[in-house]
């Protein structure tokens, strides 16, 4: 779960940056809209994409179906978890309690335009819902209805404007951001989203008004009017949001079919990139055409077939090193200690050419806290790792890890056939720990 929010954070801080440095001046403002509720949902879908890729060439082994546990002595039980961690416990009910006091706010602000509209009458202008209002406020625009106060009902640019909020349904995207927001507060990319997408929902409104009255001055005259008028809901589309020297400009703004279209294709670009950067990458671990089985080298029966291999790959400094590094690093997920969830989690990585761990994945799922667990502590470890040399020339190599959790000190049972999966394997480490 920590690698996916922090995947989903990253992506959404590329996407505003890429908005903020190419599109946000650009007038292709139907486009703007699009891109910026789509790459919100897009950051949370990208780290959950997995893209299966075929190796040239992968150093494999036969496993074998009963893999060498490694047991640990009670000092060093006692020294992986033993007890629950406060933090463990104290981030969960911070972030429970912050979202529960978003949600009511966001609630809150829905209420009160529902009861806005409850407790006036509304009339129809060209078939328009609208709210009259008698006392002096912001014209605003929420879903269905447009509130708007008298003095205001007869001039014909606020009239535009809120008339555009109304049709193109602007509060729809408010209300997504807020909500999103409200359940993703950590995530410091849906300040800069919320703020662009209200912004881009003025350019529109703007762009509308100016090609309906063709009167530039006047309108912007008419806007710095309303600099003193008082706020309005934070869910409703307001005519004097964010009066600014982005709006005025916007409105002078020509636009370039040239220009948009060099900055559509850099924005496709980085879509990609940032897809193929964040997405989980499964390698095929099967060989269908036999033309290249013979760059596969097989370990069986005790020795490698068809080649010699000059060195072995493996961790450096050997595998009780390895053994230990990963003992050290496990801990035991305080959610699956509560929940009284025992099992396995297998985990295949490559090493590649330079001797380098990438490409970690799960083939055998237990909890997300204890997938998580296992990766987090394989990549945290400090293990220098050799890669497969053949006839002075370094090849990737891939490896499987089983990790047992256990909740006390039982006897070892092979729960899961390593042989399904494709690479050499790592001895068995086992992680055991006392109920709560």
């Amino acid at each position: 779960m920590i690698f996916y929010i922090f995947k989903s954070v990253v992506c959404s801080l590329i996407f505003i940056a890429v908005y903020y440095c190419f599109l946000e001046r650009e007038k292709m403002l139907v486009f703007n809209r699009f891109y910026l509720l789509a790459t919100i949902l897009l950051s949370g879908i990208i780290p959950l994409i997995t893209i299966e890729l075929k190796s040239d060439f992968y150093l494999t082994q036969a496993i074998p179906s009963n893999p060498l546990p490694i047991d640990l002595s009670p000092e060093t039980i006692y020294s992986v978890e033993t007890a629950t961690s406060p933090v463990s416990l104290i981030l969960p009910l911070a972030y429970i309690t912050i979202t529960a006091l978003l949600l009511t706010r966001f609630i809150k602000n829905l209420l009160s335009l529902i009861s806005l509209k409850r407790n006036n009458k509304v009339n129809y202008l060209n078939g328009v819902p609208v709210v009259i209002l008698n006392e002096p406020a912001v014209p605003h625009t929420f879903f269905n209805c447009i509130f708007i106060s008298r003095i205001d009902l007869t001039n014909p640019h606020i009239l535009t404007h809120e008339l555009t909020h109304f049709r193109q349904w602007h509060s729809l995207d408010i209300v997504f951001i807020e909500f999103i927001q409200c359940i993703s507060w950590f995530n410091p990319a849906l300040i800069l989203y919320k703020k662009a997408i209200r912004l881009n929902h003025e350019f529109l409104a703007d762009d509308s008004v100016i090609k309906a009255h063709k009167n530039v001055p006047h309108y912007q005259s008419l806007l710095l009017s309303t600099l003193t008028r008082l706020k309005t809901n934070a869910l409703a589309s307001s005519f004097n949001y964010s009066i600014t020297k982005k709006r005025f400009t916007m409105m002078t703004i020509l636009p370039s079919k040239k220009r948009a279209a060099i900055k559509v294709l850099i924005t496709t670009l980085v879509l990609c990139a940032t897809i193929a950067l964040f997405c989980s990458k499964v390698y095929s671990q099967e060989v269908t055409d036999k033309s290249t089985a013979d760059s596969y080298v097989i370990f069986k029966d005790g020795k490698w077939q068809n080649q010699t291999l000059t060195i072995n790959p493996g961790p450096a400094d050997g595998m009780s090193a390895l053994m230990k590094s990963l003992q050290r690093e496990l801990r035991y997920p305080s959610s699956a200690k509560i929940s009284g969830t025992e099992g396995d989690v297998v985990v295949v990585f490559d090493i590649d050419e330079n001797g380098k761990l990438k490409n970690c994945s799960v083939v055998k799922k237990l909890l997300p806290d204890c997938e998580a667990e296992v990766i987090m502590a394989l990549k945290n470890a400090d293990i220098d790792w050799n890669p497969a040399v053949l006839n002075g020339k370094s090849y990737p190599s891939r490896f499987v890890i089983p990790v047992s959790f256990r909740l006390e000190p039982t006897q070892l049972t092979n729960s899961y056939d390593l042989s399904t999966v494709f690479a050499r394997p790592i001895p068995q480490v086992v992680i055991v720990t006392y109920r709560p």
